[in-house]
């Protein structure tokens, strides 16, 4: 069973992954934190094994919520989980969160818990700083149906077609 975050007494955003982060690795969030957000912000890491239950999930979203101090998170793994068992507590959902059915950031204002899948705008501007930005390939092999491959589909189609149960003999 996976345990909450301590209340925090300064501003902070958690990551969640299925492993404690290393210190060297929270240090260096928080200093890249430091430069796009409140300098004063902390970077606490959340280990929820991937075996934590739906609880868990509505749990952690009612401590976001709740503790005055938690300023959002960032969810290394677990994003579809969050989604499948909590996307009904966050008061707005970003576009692409149903599309690709997760949430990788959540971010708490007062009296507001939005969510978040930047995926998709993460895949857009890698294919464009890679292959320029003038326009879509005319096609694209996406070989899986993990969340960085749904995303780039995403981020390459105006019509998303999704096709489930597709299998290869």
């Amino acid at each position: 069973m996976a345990n909450l975050p301590a209340p925090p007494g300064k501003p902070t955003v958690y990551v969640v992954d299925a492993e404690p982060l290393s210190e060297g690795f929270v240090d260096a969030l928080a200093q890249l934190a430091g430069r796009v957000g409140p300098p004063a912000a902390a970077v606490k890491s959340v280990a929820a094994p991937s075996a934590a239950d739906a609880a868990w999930y509505r749990r952690f979203v009612d401590f976001l919520r709740d503790e005055y101090n938690a300023v959002g998170a960032v969810m290394l793994s677990h994003a579809s989980t969050l989604f499948e068992h909590a996307q009904q507590m966050f008061d707005e959902l970003d576009d692409d969160v149903p599309l690709l059915g997760e949430i990788g950031v959540a971010i708490r204002a007062p009296g507001t818990l939005t969510a978040l899948a930047p995926a998709k705008t993460a895949a857009q501007q890698a294919y464009e700083h890679i292959f320029g930005g003038d326009s879509a390939p005319p096609e694209a092999l996406i070989i899986g149906a993990t969340a960085p491959a749904r995303a780039l589909a995403l981020a390459l189609t105006l019509d998303l077609v999704i096709i489930e149960n597709l299998s290869i003999a």
